[in-house]
């Protein structure tokens, strides 16, 4: 009995330092997006209002040049009015930290204070992209 009381004790304590962790990461990461830096950034491509696609790709990525460029450009036919960003992360690694950039391709779909609402790792096609904004749209 006690042997099952510890256990539950210890299961407890575990889910609550990682409810606690998560916490944390999601503070750190509101942080890193409102920071100078980020604004500087925004001014610099010409977004100052969302919604907008931010796509993280790097110049050796074949990945990203093969696939996930024709399918920007197919949402791009698909939704002209939306700023589609197309970022270097080798170019710019504090843009690429800010938004928790590992991998590319990775597409980040913004809404209009241009807060992240979806981030998608690794080739995502125009279709699942024009549906997020969709989503975005009718919220």
């Amino acid at each position: 009995m006690l042997e099952r009381s510890l256990l539950a004790l210890t299961a407890t304590l575990l889910l609550l330092a990682t409810c606690w962790g998560v916490l944390r990461w999601q503070r750190r990461a509101q942080r890193r997006l409102q920071s100078p830096v980020l604004a500087a950034f925004w001014q610099e491509v010409g977004v100052k209002e969302g919604p907008a696609i931010v796509a993280f790709s790097t110049p050796e990525c074949a990945q990203c040049r093969l696939l996930q460029k024709p399918a920007l450009g197919e949402l791009r036919r698909l939704v002209p009015d939306v700023p589609i960003v197309q970022v270097d992360a080798a170019a710019y690694p504090h843009v690429a930290s800010a938004f928790g950039v590992f991998t590319v391709p990775t597409t980040v779909v913004l809404d209009e204070r241009l807060r992240p609402v979806a981030t998608n790792n690794g080739y995502v096609p125009a279709g699942r992209l024009h549906r997020q904004l969709g989503r975005l749209r009718q919220a």
